[in-house]
């Protein structure tokens, strides 16, 4: 991703997210919903703005232990604040995502079970279990994602490597 001056921050996002007429599942196993990068982001900038202090600390030519600390803390200044911004960032971004994968399961399945499925804490995690799950609570046979899959229509097109 070229520079953005609105997101300097960030890298930017690690895959595409699909349209938003592909089927949900498809969504799902395309990461879409997953935990949101910015929080891994933010734990890499901190380590380096850590190491960048300790070395600025450790490098100081000088003998005065008061400009060595303030050099150490600004060698690790931006990065610090970079940190913090992705953090933020990160919790709007992480509750964005929930609310979206809420607002599809909803309108995929008719039914809004999403707080009885915060008080089960069986199975492997995945988000594919929980939309499987979604499916058996509304005795579904056959959900409309996987009818689109099933007959490749138009809104499944080049996602093929998603099946």
């Amino acid at each position: 991703m070229a520079y953005n001056k609105f997101r300097w921050y960030t890298k930017g996002r690690p895959n595409k997210p699909l349209h938003s007429d592909a089927p949900l599942l498809l969504k799902i196993r395309n990461g879409d919903f997953n935990y949101s990068y910015m929080f891994s982001e933010a734990r890499e900038v901190k380590e380096s703005a850590k190491k960048a202090s300790e070395d600025a600390y450790n490098n100081y030519g000088g003998t005065d232990i008061k400009n060595r600390n303030e050099a150490s803390l600004e060698a690790g200044r931006m990065k610090r604040i970079k940190a913090i911004k992705l953090e933020l960032e990160a919790f709007a971004d992480e509750n964005r995502i929930l609310w979206k994968l809420r607002k599809e399961l909803k309108q995929e399945f008719g039914k809004d079970l999403w707080e009885k499925s915060l008080e089960r804490q069986r199975g492997k995690g995945t988000l594919e279990n929980l939309y499987y799950w979604y499916k058996k609570q509304v005795k579904e046979a056959t959900t409309k994602s996987e009818i689109d899959i099933q007959f490749k229509r138009a809104n499944t097109r080049g996602l093929s490597h998603l099946f």
